[in-house]
């Protein structure tokens, strides 16, 4: 009778133990939701800036064609995090299919598949801000200076690199 005491309070424990597990896993599925939501939003301000840049300056006669490349590559580059994102909150959505404790380790592996696809946003992510912080913004600069060369009227048509919302905060 004891051992059978010990066998139900260790069930009960295991029970207990992915009740929790799955709370924080659905708690991590809503803070990512919700994140994905403001970051999406940022890179979308910066695409949209850098496009008004790019119509300003071509409006005004400059050659903004490095610029114009750089803003279609930025956009490869979000749309790829943008994927990368989909398909790990995807992964970690699916480790809630299986029944903890009784899933053979199935559920340990989609876990892992989670944690690997996060890894693949962080490094989607990390490439975006690397590319406009090493190749668009000293475009910009490099631009800006050509403009203040030629017309210090002109320089104004350019907003600092460092303004609010920028990659390089």
């Amino acid at each position: 009778e004891q051992r059978e005491q010990m066998k139900l309070r260790l069930e009960e424990d295991q029970t207990q133990r992915c009740e929790q597990v799955e709370e924080q896993i659905q708690e991590k599925i809503e803070r990512f939701k919700e994140s994905e939501s403001t970051h999406r939003t940022r890179y979308n301000e910066i695409k949209t800036r850098l496009a008004n840049v790019v119509t300003r300056l071509e409006t005004a006669g400059y050659d903004v064609t490095e610029l114009k490349n750089d803003l279609v590559v930025l956009e490869e580059k979000i749309a790829l995090l943008e994927e990368k994102y989909a398909a790990f909150v995807t992964q970690l959505e699916e480790t809630t299919n299986f029944e903890c404790g009784n899933s053979q380790g199935e559920f340990l592996a989609a876990l892992e598949e989670s944690k690997a696809a996060l890894e693949e946003v962080k490094n989607a992510a990390l490439d975006v801000k690397n590319y406009y912080v090493q190749t668009v913004k000293p475009d910009i600069i490099a631009l800006r200076e050509l403009i203040r060369q030629t017309s210090k009227e002109d320089s104004r048509m350019l907003k600092p690199s460092n303004a609010p919302g920028s990659l390089s905060e």
